[in-house]
C-alpha cells in the first residue's frame, strides 16, 4: 500500500548545478513508493531546458516550474517565498496531500500556515544543513546590527518549530543530530542520518579517464595532481587551498586541478597568491556532472578545506562521497560534520587543523610521507559504500520515510 499524494518542495532547482545528484535520483525514489508526486521548484533556466528531464522523470511526477528570481534583494526573495508559500498551500489544499517533504528551510517555510493546521499531514524536514548560521558564514547577516540580530533569533525559533513539527527528520550528520537530541530535545528515533550520497555505479575510478585527463592538461603521469572540486566563496577556504598547493610545489612535482564553474573567480584568487611559474601548474575546468568522475580519477588527492564554523556541523560536502567512490583520498580540516570520523574509518585520507597551514613553511609539506597510511583506492570505496552509496545508504532510509503503516495512514 502507498500514500495517495506527497508534495516535495525545493527553493534549489533540478537544473542547478547539484540537481542531477542530489535532487532528481530522490524525486524518483519517492515516485516508487507515492501515487502521486506534486513537485514545486525554482529554476534558474527556462522550460526549453527542461524537455529532455520531463521525459525522463516518472509519469507520476506532477511539476510546477517556479522562475527563481536572480536577485540578491530582500525585497525579490520574499517576492519568492510568497509565491512559494501561496503554490505549496494550494496544493496542500486541493491536492489532499498526504506527505509533505521539504527539502531544506525555504522549502519548509512554504508550508505556513497550513502544515500546523493540517495536523495528520505526515512531514519530513530534510534538512539540508544550518541554513540560518550558514547566512553568517555568508555575510548576509552581519548579527552586531539589530535587525540582523532579530532576524536571525526569529528564524531559530522558527527552525525550532518546524524541527518539533515534524514526523520525520533527514540529517547530514550523525553530529548534527546529536546537537538536536540534547540541545533541541528532538526524540533521537525521529531523526534518519543520510549524507549527502554518490551513485557508485556511475562514479568508479578509470584508468583511461586518469590518462585522458592528464593529456589533455600536458600533467606528467608521475607527477601528484591535487584536485578541488566546487565554488569559490568565503564559506570555502579557497586561499588555504591555494596555499597548501604552494607550499606543496618546495618538495613535491605537485599540479593543481580546479574544476568548477566560476573560473573568473579562482583566477583572480590564484593571482593574488600564486607568481607566474606556480599558475602554470594550476588548471580549471568547468565540467558536466556526468563527466566528473573522470576528473576524480586523475586526481591523487582532493582538497576539501571548509571555513570552521558552528553551520559545519552538519555540512557533509557532495564531492567527498564521490571522491570515495573513486577511491580517491581525501584532505580537509577538523570541524566539518562526520568526516575526521569518517576519513580515520576508512582509512581515507588526512584530517589537519586550518590553523596550522598558516604557520607551515615551504620546505615542510612532504606529500607521500602525508598520506603514508592512506589505504588503497578499491579499499576506500569498498569501506564507505554503506554510509555513502545511494544504494546502499539512501534506499534503505526513503523506504523507511515512506513505509505506510496504521499508525501513519491517513
Amino acid at each position: 500500500m502507498k500514500y495517495t499524494s506527497a508534495l516535495y518542495l525545493t527553493y534549489d532547482g533540478l537544473g542547478d548545478q547539484l540537481g542531477p545528484s542530489q535532487i532528481t535520483p530522490y524525486l524518483k525514489l519517492i515516485s516508487e513508493r507515492v501515487e502521486n508526486l506534486y513537485l514545486i521548484s525554482f529554476e534558474k533556466k527556462g522550460d526549453y531546458y527542461f524537455q529532455e528531464l520531463i521525459n525522463e522523470l516518472p509519469k507520476n511526477i506532477i511539476w510546477k516550474r517556479l522562475q527563481f528570481t536572480n536577485s540578491s534583494n530582500q525585497v525579490a526573495k520574499i517576492y519568492d517565498l510568497l509565491r512559494f508559500i501561496f503554490f505549496a498551500n494550494s496544493f496542500l489544499i486541493l491536492k489532499k496531500i498526504n506527505v509533505i517533504h521539504a527539502r531544506g528551510h525555504v522549502g519548509s517555510f512554504a508550508t505556513f500556515p497550513f502544515l500546523f493546521l493540517l495536523r495528520k499531514v505526515r512531514f519530513i524536514f530534510d534538512y539540508r544543513g544550518m541554513w540560518i548560521d550558514e547566512r553568517i558564514d555568508k555575510g548576509l547577516f552581519d548579527t552586531s546590527k539589530f535587525v540582523h540580530k532579530l532576524e536571525y533569533l526569529f528564524g531559530k525559533k522558527l527552525e525550532v518549530a518546524y524541527l518539533k513539527r515534524a514526523n520525520k527528520i533527514i540529517v547530514l550528520t550523525n553530529t548534527i543530530k546529536d546537537f538536536f537530541v540534547k540541545e533541541c530535545n528532538i526524540p533521537s528515533l525521529k531523526i534518519k542520518v543520510l549524507p549527502c550520497v554518490a551513485n557508485f555505479d556511475s562514479f568508479r575510478y578509470t584508468k583511461n579517464g586518469r590518462k585522458f585527463i592528464r593529456e589533455e592538461f600536458n600533467i606528467p603521469n608521475e607527477a601528484f595532481l591535487l584536485g578541488y572540486v566546487g565554488s569559490y566563496g568565503r564559506m570555502y577556504a579557497c586561499a588555504d587551498t591555494i596555499k597548501f598547493f604552494r607550499l606543496s610545489l618546495y618538495r613535491n612535482n605537485v599540479y593543481l586541478l580546479i574544476v568548477s564553474n566560476q573560473v573568473g573567480e579562482w583566477l583572480n584568487a590564484l593571482n593574488q597568491q600564486l607568481d607566474e611559474h606556480e599558475i602554470k601548474r594550476v588548471f580549471i575546468v568547468s565540467s558536466k556532472h556526468s563527466d566528473l568522475y573522470k576528473y576524480l580519477s586523475a586526481m591523487d588527492l582532493m582538497l576539501a578545506l571548509i571555513v570552521p564554523s558552528k553551520a559545519r556541523i552538519a555540512s557533509s560536502p557532495t564531492k567527498v562521497g564521490e571522491a570515495f567512490a573513486i577511491g580517491l583520498p581525501v584532505l580537509t580540516n577538523i570541524g566539518v560534520g562526520d568526516l575526521e570520523i569518517d576519513i580515520k574509518k576508512f582509512n581515507a585520507g588526512k584530517v589537519i587543523n586550518i590553523k596550522e597551514i598558516n604557520h607551515l613553511k615551504n620546505d615542510t609539506i612532504n606529500i607521500k610521507s602525508l598520506l603514508d597510511e592512506v589505504s588503497s583506492r578499491s579499499h576506500i570505496r569498498n569501506s564507505a559504500k554503506a554510509n555513502y552509496s545511494f544504494i546502499e545508504a539512501a534506499i534503505p532510509v526513503y523506504d523507511s520515510l515512506y513505509k505506510l503503516s496504521n499508525k501513519n495512514k491517513n
